[in-house]
């Protein structure tokens, strides 16, 4: 007798490095382990992709047995790394900083081609700038149920369309469908489209709440706003699973000393909500001469040159260092070495950096620079007493960091917090909420 089979659509999947990756293969795992079969539907990502970096190293994490179908991402995706392919293959390799092209130039480049696809792109591509994939993978998922018959399928946004492939899905076919908002879509604080994708914007959710059996969100404080902005979503279908971490990522290691105290951060520059120009001024200060900052990951090369300038305008430039992109077992290594870990929170009071989780697998004390006053993030590491939440005020971050550089003088900054494993975080534990919605009668 065949097995019973769930099909998971995303975007991204492994080698594709970050979280909502992980988070779709964990899912995976856990849906493998209880006896369904599963296939993945994701991108076909190209190496010369600007939005995503490949890891090939995560290609052996993808287990025997599980299907992945890597759908044509479309036309314009194809074009875009097609040609960004051939400018990095001209320069002296791959990297934008070897392109064979003036900082001044490549820069007003850049900043010109930005604006014209914000203003007069970008807007028109609904719900998202990955609408192109849709026919692909539409197609793609529909023969996949002809010829397994799924018992459910599960979406994970962001891109949004992928929701409307499990909208498509669950129209035609009637399959149950379990939609997965990583971030939130109309209400995000962070996104600020024009008034009339507003009204447009909220029309589509609304169609996706409307038809999703269960619906979940990564923060309960997303759940909440959900469910007061829109009246179709009710809350027994409204679930929390947050991120998490791979307990097996994090073996345990000696905690390197130095004649440092190392402070690390594994993620991106170049958002709104990030930007360390704050902290570096905080480093400046003589009493933290003792102090050094480590950044890895993938940031937005205009954010990291700017950031390097100011490191040489303060005369730190010898205590901050840029390692790049990583593959994922070297970021592990680099959070596991840090005295402590610095993260970014979000402002407006609903979302929680994935990398938060992953930090909790590393076990080391997390300073968090909060988005704002209902930050979750710093909420959150105030009361599992991982570690510190502080504003981004120079003179604030100056004086936190002067007490943690002290702490670790004197060997007691690990005591001062709990650092140990928090199982309820793990992927395991998350993943297996949505399971349990996926397969439940």
């Amino acid at each position: 007798m065949r097995r019973p089979s769930v099909l998971l659509v995303s975007y991204v999947f492994p080698p594709v490095a970050g979280l909502s990756p992980q988070r779709v293969l964990h899912l995976a795992i856990e849906l493998m382990e209880r006896g369904y079969e599963v296939c993945v539907i994701t991108a076909r990502v190209s190496p010369y992709d600007p939005r995503h970096r490949l890891d090939e190293t995560l290609v052996t994490s993808v287990p025997e047995g599980l299907q992945v179908l890597r759908v044509w991402p479309g036309p314009g995706a194809s074009l875009l790394a097609y040609v960004r392919g051939l400018i990095l293959r001209s320069g002296n390799g791959l990297s934008e900083r070897n392109v064979g092209m003036p900082p001044l130039h490549r820069s007003i480049l850049r900043g010109v081609t930005g604006w014209i696809y914000r203003t007069m792109v970008k807007p028109f591509l609904l719900p998202d700038v990955d609408v192109e994939w849709y026919p692909f993978a539409s197609r793609a998922a529909a023969a996949v149920v002809m010829r397994q018959r799924p018992v459910a399928v599960y979406t994970l946004a962001y891109p949004f369309t992928a929701h409307f492939i499990g909208r498509a899905l669950k129209r035609r076919y009637g399959l149950r469908w379990v939609a997965d908002y990583g971030d939130p879509w109309v209400i995000n604080p962070m996104s600020a489209p024009p008034h009339w994708r507003c009204w447009l914007d909220t029309r589509l959710e609304e169609s996706v709440l409307l038809n999703a059996d269960r619906v979940f969100f990564a923060t309960p404080e997303t759940r909440e706003a959900y469910l007061a902005y829109h009246r179709v979503l009710d809350a027994a279908r409204a679930s929390v699973a947050y991120w998490g971490y791979e307990p097996l990522d994090f073996q345990p290691c000696a905690l390197q000393t130095g004649h440092r105290c190392r402070i690390v951060y594994t993620g991106t520059f170049g958002m709104a909500n990030r930007s360390a120009t704050r902290l570096l001024e905080a480093l400046a200060h003589p009493d933290l001469a003792d102090c050094e900052l480590i950044v890895a990951g993938l940031s937005k090369l205009d954010a990291e040159r700017l950031l390097v300038d100011k490191a040489r305008e303060l005369g730190i430039d010898h205590r901050v260092s840029f390692r790049g992109f990583l593959p994922r077992a070297d970021m592990i290594a680099l959070q596991q070495a840090a005295s402590v870990l610095v993260l970014w929170g979000w402002p407006g009071g609903m979302q929680i950096p994935g990398k938060l989780f992953e930090y909790f697998g590393a076990r080391r004390p997390i300073l968090v620079i909060a988005g704002d006053d209902r930050d979750p993030c710093a909420r959150l590491v105030r009361d599992l007493n991982r570690g510190l939440a502080v504003s981004d005020a120079t003179q604030v971050l100056r004086s936190t960091l002067c007490a943690i550089r002290d702490a670790w003088r004197r060997g007691e900054l690990d005591s001062q917090f709990d650092l140990g494993p928090l199982r309820e975080y793990t992927w395991q534990q998350q993943v297996g909420i949505i399971a349990d919605a996926l397969t439940e009668p």
